[in-house]
């Protein structure tokens, strides 16, 4: 305002909405001054009319303003996917995308219950942040996640996500498949043993064996992802002492949450039972002029990962002593060392050596 006047002028100043920064002024001829006038702005969108009455005493002046407000600041929230299901022990991820809607730039944070994001953006501008809610409890049911969004401006935005936790028998299980074998006593086969992971989450199995010593698996463990299978392998082998009968060998495949077992039954046959038919036999037969003077080697067999062997070696009687003579010869006092017999025993060594040769092979696979 000026005062166009030719004397000291003093005006008051009012106003119908707001606050002035002087409530009057004094101003000598010709001079000018500035008044300011702060207005909050209005919660809603729209225009205002607001007055401000100058008076010095003797002329009393309105001027007459409108206030128009407009939005600066919104956002928008939007979450991918809006369900989803998950296992107990895992996690799920959802893709939260923030956007500033408004004219002007803000700083937003988003609360998600276990964790929070804070994101400055200007006008216009998105984000996408992935944030991960721990599943670390074993109760299935649907679960409700709430993403609240605040900004520096008074901005408030919530939006939902259902979470559909699976049992956990849906979700950890393994299912342990195999045959049964029949294996005789100083012969070795080797089972293969079937490890399903049925349920919908990646496990990794220890394997254990329960049953008798001349058993084993191997590998000892296995990594699975859901719906596949992995193959490993019992290796029977029993003793030359072992009884005959029916024995059990128990495979036992276990993770963090789940376990299954299969029993695999073996029979022992006696000595004097039939071998099976599936048994491919080669001999090795050295025949002689003499009576019952002979050298047989039976029996070598493929198992399902290996060769099995088993060896029986008979030499005729002693014409001198009239006692069978077996795996090797004997020299007597009485008697000169027959060519023969040396002959024979040098075979029945061979032979033996060869056996104890396919034997280690066998257990190194």
């Amino acid at each position: 305002m000026r005062n166009t006047g030719n004397v000291n002028n003093t005006i008051t100043f009012s106003t119908t909405e707001g606050i002035l920064d002087k409530e009057s002024v004094t101003l000598a001829p010709g001079e000018t001054s500035t008044v300011t006038l702060k207005v909050k702005p209005p919660q809603e969108e729209g225009a205002e009319n607001i007055t401000v009455v100058l008076n010095d005493g003797i002329t009393l002046r309105k001027i007459d303003m409108k206030l128009i407000s407009t939005n600066c600041y919104a956002a928008e929230i939007t979450v991918q996917p809006s369900a989803q299901y998950a296992c107990p022990h895992t996690s799920a991820v959802y893709a939260v995308t923030v956007k500033n809607t408004g004219k002007l730039n803000d700083s937003f944070t988003l609360d998600y219950g276990v964790g929070r994001e804070t994101l400055t953006l200007d006008a216009g501008e998105s984000k996408t942040v992935n944030i991960t809610i721990p599943i670390d409890f074993e109760e299935s049911g649907v679960y409700i996640v709430q993403m609240s969004l605040t900004s520096e401006n008074g901005i408030q935005k919530s939006e939902k996500a259902t979470l559909n936790v699976r049992p956990m028998s849906e979700c950890y299980s393994v299912l342990v498949m195999d045959g049964n074998a029949t294996v005789k006593t100083g012969e070795a086969t080797g089972n293969a043993v079937y490890i399903k992971n049925t349920g919908k989450v990646a496990q990794t199995f220890n394997l254990t064996l329960k049953g008798p010593e001349w058993a084993y698996i191997k590998p000892t463990t296995a990594s699975i992802e859901p719906g596949e299978n992995e193959t490993v392998y019992v290796y029977i082998s029993p003793l030359y002492a072992t009884e005959p009968g029916e024995y059990t060998v128990t495979v036992k495949a276990a993770s963090q949450y789940a376990s299954g077992s299969y029993d695999i039954k073996v029979t022992v046959p006696s000595t004097g039972q039939q071998q099976p038919a599936e048994e491919e036999n080669k001999t090795a037969e050295e025949t002689q002029p003499e009576q019952n003077e002979s050298v047989s080697e039976e029996n070598i067999s493929t198992g399902q990962t290996g060769t099995n062997i088993s060896l029986d070696v008979t030499i005729g009687e002693n014409e001198s002593e009239g006692a069978p003579i077996t795996g090797m010869a004997s020299e007597s006092e009485s008697q000169p060392t027959n060519p023969r017999t040396i002959a024979i025993a040098v075979i029945s060594l061979i032979i033996i050596a060869i056996l104890a040769i396919r034997f280690i092979l066998l257990f190194k696979k």
